[in-house]
């Protein structure tokens, strides 16, 4: 009877954590709302507004790829030196503050491009993106919003 009862307990403990591990892990479930609502304005795109949408994310796309690659190759050196056995903590601090220019220089650039959509797209701000560059919904600490659209 004991083990019977601890086989049962043992077995609902693990169908809870598979059930609630496929739960989280299942991006439609999680995010379901997210393609009828704060997207859907811009599912009513007209042909030309998407064309637009669309060069304006391959140019804003095209004119960061070096900024991305050198923010990328910055990080991998902070990366490295610090694997060494004796970082030199002042080239640490220059290449951070060579990061922090180079995400500066992004962020206007991104700017200037949520500028641009705004002019193709006048409703833009209504659809639910503001300033945070992404749903309303999404404003939360450590994912940056959802930029898929850019």
């Amino acid at each position: 009877m004991k083990k019977t009862l601890s086989l049962i307990t043992i077995t609902t403990f693990l169908s809870v954590i598979a059930i609630a591990s496929a739960y989280a892990m299942n991006p439609k479930i999680r995010h379901a709302n997210m393609s009828s609502g704060n997207y859907g304005c811009l599912n009513n795109l007209t042909p030309e507004e998407q064309t637009a949408l669309k060069a304006q994310k391959a140019k804003y796309f095209n004119e960061t790829k070096n900024l991305r690659t050198e923010i990328f190759n910055k990080q991998l050196a902070v990366e490295e030196e610090f694997n060494n056995s004796s970082p030199d903590s002042d080239k640490i601090k220059n290449l951070r503050n060579q990061i922090f220019e180079l995400k500066q220089k992004m962020a206007q650039k991104r700017h200037a491009h949520m500028e641009k959509i705004h002019e193709i797209i006048p409703g833009f701000a209504d659809c639910g993106f503001g300033m945070n560059y992404g749903p309303k919904h999404h404003k939360s600490k450590g994912n940056g919003g959802c930029r898929g659209f850019m």
